[in-house]
């Protein structure tokens, strides 16, 4: 599983030694282009561990299921094939995209992504306040992560600067 990572931007390297304290198991860190933001790669529920450990580092913890390359029509072709999977009918979601540092227009690929959910799950409703599903797309250099999460599923955090 991977795990997009953020802190402070001036504690990133102690956020890092606080995952690898946290999950003290089979773990590959991978820097990102961006200062605070790193992904952590295991098979370990981060989440939990993270959560259940005491971190002065760490501002939030995301899941992402796939990692694509950052093109449009990727991005959405495997964001779909995880909506069919992951949103039921009668469900309610928003696209949410996290853009850091590409060419790329976040709201339009919310608002194209929003609609191809749509057309695939029929009795699925838009929900922008409160959904129950998000589709996150966090984008960071020329790697894309992708996941459909309820909010429970991000840790948020208090970091000390």
């Amino acid at each position: 599983m991977y795990y997009l990572v953020t802190t402070p931007v001036s504690r990133q390297y102690d956020g890092m030694w606080e995952v690898e304290w946290a999950l003290k198991g089979d773990l590959k860190i991978k820097k990102t282009p961006f200062r605070g933001v790193f992904l952590v790669i295991t098979e370990e529920d981060a989440l939990k561990l993270i959560r259940d450990y005491e971190t002065t580092a760490i501002c939030r913890v995301i899941p992402l299921e796939i990692i694509a390359r950052t093109e449009e029509n990727e991005i959405i072709e495997k964001a779909l094939l995880l909506s069919k999977e992951k949103i039921n009918e009668k469900e309610t979601f928003a696209v949410r995209c996290k853009n850091r540092g590409e060419r790329l227009d976040s709201r339009r690929l919310e608002r194209d992504l929003g609609e191809k959910i749509l057309n695939l799950i029929k009795t699925a409703k838009v929900n922008l306040t409160i959904p129950k599903k998000t589709v996150r797309i966090e984008v960071f250099g020329k790697d894309t992560g992708i996941s459909i999460l309820e909010e429970k599923d991000i840790l948020k955090k208090e970091a000390v600067e």
